[in-house]
């Protein structure tokens, strides 16, 4: 996977890897006790506070069903599709950032499911990195709503796309609180797909205001953003007139390591 920005190469990676861990452990260990039930999500189990449910509160968008290879083949599909130009648009550490929103607002809305006592959301158990997969989609259909996705003999607009998938879940949701049981954690892909639009301000793309409380929380984190950015940049033009007073004074030489890599970093970041 040459093409691909590291975080989304590696990330596919670690989950083919994992879901083959999965599988062996499973085999040798009985279904569900192996790597993939150590890392599953069990709300139930946290909210008791039981210690060995915890790794599942980000562990399960990594872990995916080891009893059949079509649900991480499906989400490593998509996500080699979205996932790109994501991690292009927010490279880094604002990439992880976004993962582990999505992951945690998936976390957060099984916790919730499951406190509100309906039975379908007690002894539930959730993997996959479905709600990364929607957080991916959201996003670039906020950001480019008018892409044209290619499927088979039509093309339609990817927000209608989007707003679909967001539907059939909203409705899977709506049967599941209803108390039909179901084998797909629709509420997971909805908390991805809400970080994803709101982390692009998806409403205001398209013409809607956010709800005050959200817009202004979304203004204060523009101007910490913004007022981070100003620290950091006043930090290091102080740091470069330190060390451009100590070349003067006593040359090139007296630089040490930390202080010649600083002037190599502030080279690069100044070439076109």
């Amino acid at each position: 996977m040459p093409n691909l920005p590291p975080i989304t190469r590696r990330l596919l990676y670690l989950w083919a890897g994992l879901w083959v861990i999965s599988f062996l452990t499973d085999l040798t260990s009985g279904q569900g006790d192996g790597l993939s039930g150590w890392l599953s999500l069990y709300p139930k189990g946290i909210l008791s506070g039981d210690l060995g449910s915890f790794p599942g509160i980000l562990g399960y968008a990594l872990i995916h069903n080891p009893s059949g290879i079509l649900h991480l083949a499906m989400n490593a599909l998509v996500f080699y599709w979205f996932a790109p130009e994501a991690e292009r648009l927010f490279p880094g550490k604002a990439f992880l950032r976004l993962l582990l929103a999505s992951t945690l607002a998936g976390t957060a809305f099984s916790l919730l499911l499951t406190l509100t006592g309906a039975e379908q959301f007690q002894y539930q158990s959730v993997a996959g990195g479905s709600g990364l997969v929607m957080t991916m989609v959201a996003l670039t259909a906020a950001m480019y709503p008018d892409r044209r996705v290619s499927l088979f003999v039509i093309q339609p607009r990817l927000l209608s796309c989007f707003v679909v998938l967001v539907v059939l879940d909203l409705l899977g949701l709506i049967a599941s609180l209803a108390g039909r049981e179901g084998v797909v954690a629709n509420h997971v892909h909805l908390a991805g797909a809400l970080v994803g639009w709101l982390w692009v301000d998806g409403f205001g793309r398209i013409g809607w205001n956010l709800p005050p409380p959200l817009r202004n929380w979304k203004q204060k984190q523009q101007q910490r953003k913004s007022a981070s950015k100003q620290s950091k940049a006043q930090a290091e033009h102080e740091e470069l007139d330190r060390i451009l007073e100590k070349i003067s004074q006593h040359g090139m030489p007296s630089l040490t390591k930390q202080e010649r890599a600083f002037l190599e970093k502030r080279s690069r970041d100044r070439r076109p």
